[in-house]
């Protein structure tokens, strides 16, 4: 992939990210503060399509910073969200690095869901809590966090499939 081609696909993920993250806006929250992640799909997606895995690593700071810019909440979000979503992208890349032979969106995403909440309760922990009790939280949030990278590894699993079916087509296409 050339290099337009690489800041093209960072840019179309960046507004994905942004639009799921509007949208999850409007999905009522199964337990206060607990979202679903789909604005996460496209670092998924990223992971799978980018040979240079430093695109991924744009999309998800610009995701940390744009989404909470549109949907409210700047200062809480960039706290909590962004050291998590960067955590869990590293961790994301590592292990798909070491095991990427045997693994699908939805095992990838799984492993995002689960260190992105367990990142957030740290920073959480850090600086907003100061009580320990808030660790006795972790295996029923991280069980949670579990779930919705399952749920939204399926969607990315989804849209890989289909992006290299439409990407495939456009390089065919002789126009």
């Amino acid at each position: 992939m050339q290099f337009q081609g690489k800041v093209a696909y960072t840019g179309i993920l960046t507004a994905f990210c942004i639009v799921l993250g509007f949208m999850e806006m409007f999905i009522p929250n199964p337990i206060p503060f607990l979202r679903l992640g789909l604005a996460n799909i496209p670092i998924v997606v990223g992971i799978f399509i980018f040979e240079e895995k430093k695109y991924v690593f744009y999309v998800a700071v610009l995701k940390s910073i744009l989404v909470p810019v549109i949907t409210g909440n700047f200062f809480v979000k960039l706290i909590i969200g962004m050291p998590a979503t960067i955590a869990a992208t590293i961790i994301m890349l590592i292990i798909f690095k070491l095991l990427s032979k045997y693994l699908t969106a939805i095992s990838v995403a799984a492993v995002g869901g689960y260190f992105h909440i367990i990142f957030q309760l740290i920073v959480i922990k850090i600086f907003f809590i100061k009580y320990l009790d808030i660790y006795k939280i972790i295996p029923y949030f991280s069980l949670l966090g579990l779930v919705s990278g399952i749920l939204t590894g399926f969607i990315a699993e989804y849209t890989i499939k289909n992006f290299l079916k439409v990407d495939n087509a456009a390089k065919n296409y002789s126009g």
